[in-house]
């Protein structure tokens, strides 16, 4: 029961993280919706525990998932935001008129 519980923990952090980034990412700052950002990161957070309580899953199993799967994802979107919030910042310092 414990390992169940602990796949659910680590599906909703993935979930969480996944769903986080991803309305960072494709939302620029001006149009960021606290509501839309709450409600995507529960969905998040629901499918990734969903994911995660599947008892013929180990510890192990999971982990390796996430670090295959989970952290490529989270660099991917983290470096994707970090570069459009770097560009958006340059076309303020450099406008092109």
């Amino acid at each position: 029961m414990q390992e169940i519980l602990i796949n659910v923990a680590v599906g909703v952090w993935a979930g969480v993280l996944a769903a986080g980034t991803g309305y960072l990412r494709r939302t620029p700052l001006p149009e960021f919706e606290p509501k839309t950002f709450l409600r995507t990161v529960v969905i998040g957070a629901i499918v990734g525990g969903a994911a995660g309580y599947n008892p013929a899953w180990t510890e192990d199993v999971v982990l390796n998932t996430l670090q295959a799967y989970g952290l490529v994802t989270v660099i991917d979107r983290l470096v994707t935001l970090a570069v459009a919030r770097i560009k958006g910042l340059l076309k303020k310092i450099f406008p092109e008129d």
